[in-house]
């Protein structure tokens, strides 16, 4: 398979920088669902991997860390929309002031109402659709 004709990618991986050499790798990825199963702890970010400036949708699943999402959220200039399910241990601050037409957060205890507000306050008028279930800290 030619990595550079892939749009939509599923992984499941222990090690987030072998996720980011990989799509770095796929020019025309639109979509990337990741699923966590490592330690956060043990991750580490080269912020010099180029990403594919294509990528509108990113959707993970288990404990990815919080400063991993947000180095890559920052990085990725037409995302639109952002899944999050399963991670007890973020804010969610990295997603204030993202331009997101899309926002789903399933099972994401460590984030608190105020925080919705500033995402809400920071997407505008530009957000179609937002839901939050399960495990509020509220």
């Amino acid at each position: 398979m030619a990595l550079d004709r892939i749009e939509d990618l599923k992984i499941t991986s222990s090690n987030l920088h072998a996720v980011l050499l990989l799509i770095a790798e796929c020019p025309k990825l639109e979509k990337l669902d990741v699923t966590f199963t490592g330690d956060g702890r043990e991750q580490t970010l080269n912020s010099f991997v180029s990403l594919p400036s294509n990528l509108t949708e990113l959707r993970c699943r288990g404990a990815i860390p919080e400063w991993w999402l947000a180095s890559v959220c920052k990085r990725l200039p037409k995302l639109s929309a952002v899944e999050i399910i399963d991670n007890h241990t973020i804010t969610g601050e990295f997603l204030i002031g993202a331009p997101l037409t899309s926002i789903q957060l399933t099972d994401c205890a460590g984030i608190k109402r105020t925080t919705i507000r500033k995402v809400l306050q920071g997407c505008g008028t530009s957000l179609q659709w937002m839901a939050f279930n399960g495990g509020w800290a509220f």
